[in-house]
């Protein structure tokens, strides 16, 4: 992926240039702004399951569950790396902004903490219904032409209730910027749709380089979320999974979540040191994230796989 500071105009060409002349007004742009919880990959139902639904559970649980967890772990780590950006954007719009007109608002800059960083969120009108925004950043002590691009998208809004788009975050940028920062390098490319609670999310990660990494430097991420908060993801890298030091496999867990928070998820491993034979596990928890059923190609076989959710 190219830096975000030049791929943005090649991307989105159309709002690069001066702001088109439409009547959106500030609270409309302002709304036109991915959230965190727009963006967020993580299971609603796993942050509320903490006790089995009414009832005694059908089937007890055999031991806490593995994938379960690590399906919640990867997504809430993934979260956690937008956070810190998605979270100055927040800030910065929640304060009114300094230079506005019809399908154009500006905000800041807004000083960080220490002084020494400005933040500035551009957003424009580009039609009727698109949306483009831009983050950018300089030190606090720098002239205008220091501003560089940190986080900046479109996001399309066909109706009050509906909006999808795509964005683009340098981390390499941010962290040149504020070198207290984590991830210290990498770029992430998101694709989003929202209607009401159901929402879209697919990532991916590159080159993701820190101690806030989610996981390996390459990542992919695709979530799904339905008004009820039932929800599936899936998640594909490239990892050592066998311990050979070798050739890395490719892993991929596709997940499911009941809105109670129970779930099921498939594991495949392909590649690498594994060759063309692969391994397959599948593992069913209940809604305390304890496991139920568990089963996979070497042969480990426990509890009942009618326990697994629908």
């Amino acid at each position: 992926m190219k830096r975000i500071a030049l791929a943005s105009c090649l991307l989105f060409a159309s709002a690069c240039g001066a702001p088109s002349a439409t009547d959106a007004t500030v609270a409309q742009l302002r709304a036109a702004v991915p959230t965190r919880a727009t963006l967020s990959i993580v299971p609603a139902a796993t942050q509320v399951a903490t006790s089995p639904p009414d009832g005694a559970p059908a089937c007890a649980a055999l031991r806490p569950s593995q994938f379960g967890t690590l399906t919640h772990q990867i997504a809430g780590n993934a979260d956690g790396v937008l956070g810190g950006v998605l979270g100055t954007v927040e800030a910065i719009t929640q304060t009114p902004p300094a230079a506005s007109a019809p399908g154009h608002a500006v905000w800041g800059p807004l000083a960080s903490p220490d002084g020494s960083i400005v933040h500035r969120l551009a957003v424009d009108a580009v039609s009727p219904d698109e949306i483009h925004f831009v983050l950018a950043g300089k030190p606090a002590a720098a002239d205008e032409s220091a501003w560089r691009g940190l986080f900046q998208g479109v996001t399309a809004s066909p109706d009050a209730s509906h909006h999808a788009g795509q964005l683009a975050v340098d981390f390499g940028a941010v962290h040149a910027l504020d070198p207290t920062s984590d991830p210290l390098a990498g770029n992430v490319g998101v694709h989003f749709e929202a209607a009401g609670d159901a929402r879209n999310v697919t990532a991916s990660f590159a080159g993701i380089q820190g101690a806030s990494a989610p996981a390996a430097d390459d990542a992919q991420y695709a979530f799904q979320q339905a008004a009820d908060q039932s929800a599936g993801l899936a998640f594909s890298t490239r990892v050592d999974f066998d311990g050979s030091g070798a050739l890395d496999e490719l892993a991929h867990i596709d997940s499911r979540w009941a809105a109670t928070g129970a779930g099921v998820a498939h594991l495949t491993v392909t590649g690498g040191s594994l060759g063309t034979g692969g391994a397959t596990a599948v593992e069913c928890w209940d809604a305390t994230l304890g496991r139920v059923f568990y089963t996979d190609s070497v042969g480990h076989d426990e509890g009942d796989p009618a326990c697994c959710p629908n």
